[in-house]
């Protein structure tokens, strides 16, 4: 069996440190823990090594849930995706902090976003001192037999 072995430099003290081609950061991580003189901000909250550029960075649950809903909206994905379990681990892999909600948060959640954009387009149409061309076009799906109506605004605006 044939073991490739890569090298890595530490930053601090320019040491070559060998490691095995299927574990590379652990032999650097161990090296910098026992490094004496290494700076204080070598470790951030979490435990975990970061460079001099580097900024703490918080989890705030509410707005990864924002988030997930502001994908949904953007990319008209169904609500349904929060409960396939490859969009689980998938988001699980990239914070373990984060709660994975159920379909009524985030369809509550989407409406909450539609209710202040309906607001805020409410209060930028009542302040405009111009004419608004208002069109509107129907259209069904296939699937369902749904119909749906868009609207369209069009209007010039002071700035």
């Amino acid at each position: 069996m044939f073991i490739d072995f890569l090298y890595g430099i530490c930053k601090y003290c320019n040491a070559h440190i060998k490691s095995i081609r299927t574990c590379c950061t652990s032999a650097i991580r161990e090296h910098t823990h026992r490094y004496p003189n290494k700076p204080n901000n070598l470790e951030n909250e979490s435990g975990s090594e970061s460079d001099e550029t580097s900024q703490h960075h918080y989890f705030y649950q509410d707005v990864s849930c924002r988030e997930l809903a502001h994908a949904i909206i953007l990319h008209e994905y169904p609500l349904s995706i929060i409960d396939y379990i490859g969009f689980r681990k998938f988001v699980a892999s990239l914070q373990l902090l984060f709660k994975m909600v159920s379909r009524n948060t985030i369809k509550n959640e989407i409406l909450k976003i539609f209710d202040n954009l309906k607001s805020k387009t409410s209060t930028l149409l009542e302040k405009l001192a111009c004419r608004i061309v208002i069109t509107t076009d129907m259209c069904t799906s296939d699937n369902n037999k749904k119909g749906f109506m868009a609207i369209t605004t069009h209007f010039i605006d002071d700035l």
